[in-house]
This record gives structure tokens, sequence and C-alpha cells, in this order.
């Protein structure tokens, strides 16, 4: 969803103030276009979160065991949320690469739970 040209869901949008979001792979961890997991979180069109490729653009991690084990990111609300649905915007510029193909969703309270959930897929 567009944030900033959607007219339907805009009084249901949780305010972001606080959130934290990590990545187990960033092509950089530097403020720009492409790159940090931050942008995840910026409701620009014109930035996204890009996993390591190639070399890796300046303060790459990636920290996958495989490169072909999936990625992964994690947004910390900071505080207990109820919600009923989530959206994301795919990539718009460039490639279309970069956009998910398959996801999995996971809630939890604690740290702990949120990587037990994801170990034993209950999602």
């Amino acid at each position: 969803i567009d944030e900033h040209r959607d007219k339907k869901w805009t009084q249901l949008r949780i305010n972001r103030e606080g959130w934290i979001a990590t990545a187990n792979s960033e092509h950089t961890t530097n403020a720009g276009n492409e790159g940090p997991i931050s942008n995840i979180l910026d409701g620009n069109k014109n930035t996204m979160w890009h996993s390591k490729y190639e070399k890796g653009g300046n303060n790459w991690h990636d920290e996958r065991p495989n490169p072909s084990d999936p990625f992964q990111f994690t947004i910390n609300l900071g505080k207990v949320t109820t919600f009923r649905a989530f959206s994301i915007m795919p990539r718009t510029t460039g490639q279309p690469n970069g956009r998910f193909r398959h996801f999995e969703f996971y809630a939890a309270v604690t740290e702990e739970e949120l990587n037990s959930k994801i170990q034993n897929k209950r999602i």
C-alpha cells in the first residue's frame, strides 16, 4: 500500500514512533535509498531495505550461516500492540528483483518466544 496515496486505511495506521527494525542481512547500514533495514519504517516509497548482494556496500553484513538460508527481519514495536492486518509496499523502483515471493509472519511478546515460533514454524 502506498500510504501517501491511500485513503481507505489511513485512520487505522499504527504510529511507528519507537519501532526498531533489525535484519540478518543488509547491503549497507548507511543511510540512503538502498540498504539499511531502517528504510522499511520510514514511509518513503523511494527507499528500501536490501539484503547483502555481490560484495556489499559500506558496513554490510550477512549473518545467515548459508547463502541459501532465508532472509529475516524483525520489527520490535516496543509495546504490546493489537492489529488485525498488515501491509507492505513492494519495491517500486528499478528491477523487479528484491520483491518478496514468499514470507512468513510471526508475532510474539518476547524475543525468546519469537525465536521459538520461527524455529518450530508456529505462525
